[in-house]
């Protein structure tokens, strides 16, 4: 269990970068999606390969699946989201995904919270809600709203790796599969919404960056962390993300740091501690 937390510990830290490099991309936001997830799977390629398929010769996994298309959704419409919207709004609003989690764990996982469980969820939305239900922002925008679509598909990707971890014994499999289907899904989806597949020149370290570290390093960790850790507990964990990610935001791209933003981090940090006591 204790690997387990340094697993998902690490993962929050690798996730906590990805909003900053995308926000200083300009390409198109699926192409950057696309190439994101297909660098990472031709570095593990060579290592990983021979397991998957020997894999998915003998069983198939539909929930994997799922969980590979709701990591697109979540992709896409968040990458689209940050050319709307500020990094703190779309990175909290889309870790609103606990809220959903808690629900699809207890109907698809059987993995019903107690009542700390729960209070660890509302204590999270509602740092996300105090950060961006601002009473000077009376309208909604439509970066807010796709950050909140890209909630729902972290949410989905999160509920279905859970459930496909359990019959799955090779982590390497479980991690290879979700990037395979995952390249797959945003391959159709560049072509779908006419992005193409070309990138600017200088996006390319940010997006080499996007690979190696929020993809394969923080995915690959936070798959592991789902082998045996509750998807709602996985979930909250996740929102340690935008304090990261706020803090960094202010300093590189000089995006207000307010009040809003420190009450949410905090109420976010108690949600953390109640979400911890709740896996002892």
């Amino acid at each position: 269990m204790e690997k387990s937390w340094q697993a998902l510990l690490g993962g929050v830290l690798f996730y906590s970068v990805s909003s900053l490099l995308v926000k200083a991309t300009t390409s198109p936001p699926v192409t950057i999606a696309f190439y994101r997830v297909f660098i990472a799977t031709l570095v593990v390629t060579p290592f990983w390969v021979g397991d998957f398929f020997r894999w998915w010769k003998r069983n198939f996994s539909f929930p994997l699946i799922v969980a590979t298309f709701g990591l697109t959704l979540d992709f896409v419409l968040w990458f689209y989201s940050l050319r709307f919207t500020t990094v703190a709004h779309a990175t909290f609003i889309v870790n609103m995904a606990p809220l959903w989690v808690g629900m699809m764990s207890s109907v698809f996982l059987r993995e019903p919270m107690n009542i700390k469980g729960w209070l660890g969820i509302v204590l999270g939305v509602s740092g996300a809600a105090v950060m961006t239900l601002q009473p000077s922002a009376m309208q909604i925008h439509a970066g807010d709203l796709m950050a909140l679509g890209a909630s729902f598909g972290l949410a989905l990707y999160i509920t279905m790796t859970r459930m496909s971890s359990r019959n799955i014994d090779s982590s390497s499999v479980l991690t290879y599969s979700i990037f395979f289907f995952t390249c797959i899904w945003l391959a159709f989806a560049a072509v779908l919404l006419d992005q193409g597949f070309v990138i600017k020149g200088q996006d390319f370290p940010f997006v080499l960056a996007l690979a190696l570290g929020p993809q394969l390093g923080g995915n690959t960790l936070i798959n592991y962390a789902l082998r045996s850790l509750p998807a709602s507990t996985v979930s909250v964990a996740l929102l340690g993300e935008p304090v990261i990610a706020t803090v960094f935001s202010y300093f590189l791209f000089s995006e207000p740091l307010s009040w809003h933003v420190v009450v949410g981090g905090a109420l976010i940090c108690l949600a953390l501690y109640a979400t911890s006591i709740n896996t002892k």
